[in-house]
């Protein structure tokens, strides 16, 4: 620290002017900063699962449906037919949109003599009530349609749109909630879809960063004005925040990354975290002015006495969020390593930039009384009489409580399903539980059965074999309204023989005769369930929106239905969609969170380790820190909160934050006891001194994350209020459990003493 010492005070204009040049340069990168919330952009580049989701929707034309759903009394009427073919024809005019599919411009397969016609089911909207009774009773004979495009009850029908694999999603579903809006229903409509929820996504980040931002900036300042009762106690902290701020989504837009889900904690997080150092600084420096010592001596001391506390802290907590670099997912990964850069620059500039503006700044004319903090005082007194009293009662009762948190994290289940990050009775959450009631879900899940041969599927057992599988394939919970070639092959026989219900199956021969009639349709009915060479169906299933251990299961049944029927080498079966991918993330969450975790509690114990030059220090530290990770799974398994993309990071954050408290305390124990203090005296002008600053960071932290409880996002809500929780957790850890880990090392200590003492007397 004495070279930072000479560094600060002999360029400390050149530091300012350096420091504020940076934060021009990055803020200006900042400014082109994208957000991005497609699901594929969590997974690294490469990963076979959404290389094989990206193959098959450019094969198909493309894996992703933008559903848009209206509602009435009876949805079969001549006005709501009409704005059903009014937006219908809106939509198809979207660029970027690939097929639109509603009930007023569905195919229809007719029988025409010895051939068939292919045309639109409603060739003209119906205007008596005739005419449109005997619609709703054709309807009701056409499984098609029913229950895909029209509701079962008929109060509900669906306009779908198919987009192209390299469709801008933002610019295409703004454009369809424009037609939406202009078109002034007058029936209850609702949009949603893949597409529409990750643009809401977008939405919804924007407002939370343009309104949590500012929030916890102005939480920040007021503690940091309780904290110090000074404009300069409350700037200085705030400039140095904000710039790690601008530096680090300067930084993200500079190397071509977007902000992500979880990116919308990253302004909150770097405020609430970086406050720390400034504050554990300025701390320092009011008190050592306070014992009689003048500016300039007073940095020098701040810099020299806790300015190796401050750089130790801060290269745990980049440790904590560096090892979520280790995630395997994407946007986990960035996150950890941009808020561990955040958090470096937090840290420079705490101990160059921060006494660099204090050698320059004029000595405060008042500076806080003593009797200010008598509260503070007794608190951190009574702490001290506790650990004293009670350090052994107060480990056995910490132990239990890990004991019992180990119990219930088998309880914690994983969550990946994209409509839990929006609000009960939200638009998005109304329009999904509407589509999954009345069409069985707004996804699919695709099923891609290859015959590895040219003209393969034109055998007739090979398609009764795919029959069995789509019956058996719907018996199966979540899945509904399957649809392959079968199904249009059925209606195509039933078509050639006078419409008789009894031919509605499969053609016993001839298969290659009906798909040449079918395929001399101009839009081609065939294109979307079979490839040009006739080698592979493919199967496309709705999929009811549930929770991630549903879709396992379901995904799980879906593949052993595969192996029964087609588990042989003649076929070659490929599984996606947008259910598979998010039972992929949710494999991924949690080998992800099994990594990041035991990396940053190891990389905590090692660096405090060498750090501290004790192995046994470097346990003292990281011991309160295992014990806060442990409550927080156990309060995470009593209260049912899944482990999803949000709260997977808590326990890396626990540990990155949560051992500055610690590393602060017991270097401030050691002093003491290097200036000759007893264990006594070390702990209880630790405890007073430290308890102070301490207190003040996990109050900023701890206000900061609670911020979050006013997000858009319930994950994110859940997250701020778990992490605020783990925040004081890691503070009485600190102040409390740390102090009676040291009573009770040095009571076993001597314990082993006067034992080594007694044998040699035996001896």
């Amino acid at each position: 620290m004495k070279f930072i010492k000479s560094f600060v005070q002999k360029y400390a204009k050149g530091i300012i002017i350096m420091t504020i040049l940076l934060t021009v340069f990055f803020a200006y990168q900042a400014i082109g900063v994208k957000i991005n919330t497609d699901m594929k952009k969590m997974f690294p580049d490469g990963d076979p699962v959404v290389e094989t989701f990206d193959k098959i929707s450019d094969r198909y034309g493309g894996s992703e449906y933008i559903v848009l759903m209206l509602k009435d009394r009876d949805i079969m009427d001549k006005e709501t037919l009409q704005h059903i073919d009014y937006l219908t024809k809106k939509l198809e005019g979207i660029k970027g949109i690939n097929k639109v599919r509603s009930i007023t411009n569905i195919e229809e397969i007719r029988g025409k003599g010895f051939t068939i016609e292919i045309g639109e089911f409603i060739k003209e909207i119906p205007k008596t009530k005739r005419e449109i009774q005997s619609l709703k009773e054709d309807v009701l004979t056409k499984d098609r349609y029913l229950g895909t495009l029209v509701a079962q009850d008929l109060e509900a029908a669906t306009i779908i749109s198919q987009l192209s694999p390299e469709a801008n999603q933002k610019k295409v579903v703004s454009k369809v909630q424009k037609i939406r809006k202009e078109a002034e229903l007058t029936e209850e409509s609702y949009l949603t879809g893949s597409p529409v929820l990750t643009k809401a996504m977008a939405d919804n980040m924007k407002n939370d960063i343009i309104k949590l931002f500012p929030f916890v900036s102005i939480m920040v300042m007021l503690i940091l004005f309780d904290s110090f009762h000074s404009w300069r106690g409350v700037v200085l902290p705030i400039i140095v925040v904000l710039f790690s701020v601008i530096w680090t989504i300067g930084l993200i837009a500079w190397l071509g990354k977007s902000l992500s889900i979880v990116s919308t904690v990253l302004p909150v997080l770097l405020v609430s975290v970086g406050s720390a150092y400034a504050i554990h600084f300025l701390t320092r420096f009011y008190e050592d002015q306070k014992e009689g010592l003048n500016k300039k001596e007073a940095i020098i001391e701040s810099i020299l006495k806790v300015g190796m506390a401050i750089v130790m802290a801060g290269i745990t907590t980049i440790a904590g969020f560096s090892s979520l670099g280790l995630s395997d997912l994407t946007i986990i990964k960035d996150f950890g390593l941009f808020t561990a850069f955040g958090v470096f620059a937090a840290l420079i500039m705490s101990i160059t930039f921060l006494p660099a503006t204090l050698f320059l700044l004029k000595k405060p004319k008042h500076l806080r009384a003593a009797e200010d903090r008598k509260l503070l005082d007794k608190l951190c007194s009574n702490i001290s009489k506790l650990v004293n009293r009670h350090a052994i009662l107060i480990i056995i009762g910490v132990i239990i409580i890990c004991l019992l948190s180990l119990w219930v994290v088998p309880q914690i289940k994983p969550e990946t399903n994209y409509i839990t990050f929006f609000q009960q009775g939200s638009e998005i959450r109304k329009a999904d539980t509407l589509v999954n009631t009345k069409f069985g879900g707004s996804e699919s899940l695709e099923i891609i059965v290859d015959t590895k041969k040219r003209n393969g599927i034109e055998n007739p057992n090979f398609l009764k074999k795919v029959k069995s599988f789509q019956t058996e394939l719907e018996e199966i919970d979540l899945l509904s309204n399957s649809m392959s070639v079968v199904d249009l092959l059925e209606e195509e026989n039933q078509a050639l023989n006078q419409g008789d219900e009894k031919f509605e199956r499969l053609p016993g021969r001839g298969i290659a005769q009906y798909l040449l009639l079918l395929s001399s349709d101009d839009d081609d009915l065939l294109s979307d369930f079979i490839d040009f060479d006739h080698q592979e169906v493919r199967i496309r299933v709705m999929v009811a929106s549930a929770s991630s251990q549903q879709t396992k299961l379901m995904i799980q049944k879906v593949r052993g239905l595969i192996d029964d029927k087609f588990g042989n080498k003649s076929y070659d079966i490929t599984l996606t969609g947008t259910p598979v991918l998010s039972n992929r993330l949710t494999d991924m969450i949690i080998s992800s969170q099994i990594k990041s975790l035991l990396s940053s509690i190891l990389l905590a114990f090692i660096i405090t380790s060498i750090l501290l030059k004790s192995p046994l220090k470097g346990f003292a530290c990281s011991f309160p820190i295992a014990v806060t990770v442990l409550i927080n799974f156990g309060l995470m398994g009593w209260t049912s909160v899944p482990l999803n993309v949000a709260t997977s990071m808590i326990a890396s954050i626990a540990v990155g934050v949560g051992v500055d408290y610690s590393i602060h305390f017991y270097t401030r124990y050691q002093e003491e006891r290097e200036k000759g203090a007893n264990l006594k005296e070390a702990l209880e002008i630790a405890i007073k001194t430290i308890g102070r600053a301490n207190y003040f960071n996990a109050t900023a932290v701890t206000a900061g994350f609670l911020v979050l409880l006013f997000s858009s996002f319930p994950p994110l809500k859940t997250f701020g209020l778990l992490t605020s929780i783990t925040m004081l957790v890691s503070f009485l850890g600190a102040m409390v459990v740390l102090p009676s880990l040291i009573i009770v090392g040095a009571k076993i200590s001597d314990v082993m003493s006067s034992e080594d003492d007694i044998s040699l007397r035996g001896r």
